[in-house]
């Protein structure tokens, strides 16, 4: 093994990042667990989103933004 000097670390991107950037007012998404919305849900309000969520009928989680 050999020790390797200016190797840059690449940019973390988190799963949510791409909804993130598109994302406007009204627009939703659904999700397929709860601890895929629970995810989705702290990294929009992280970003300074206003989210809402409801649980849909067919088993899965929609996610608004709000504001």
């Amino acid at each position: 093994m050999k020790i390797e000097k200016n190797v840059p670390i690449p940019t973390k991107r988190a799963k949510y990042d791409h909804l993130i950037e598109e994302m406007k007012v009204g627009d939703s998404f659904e999700v397929d667990t709860y601890s895929e919305r629970s995810n989705a849900y702290i990294a929009l309000v992280r970003a300074g989103f206003q989210i809402t969520t409801r649980a849909q009928d067919n088993g899965k989680y929609r996610l608004w933004r709000v504001a």
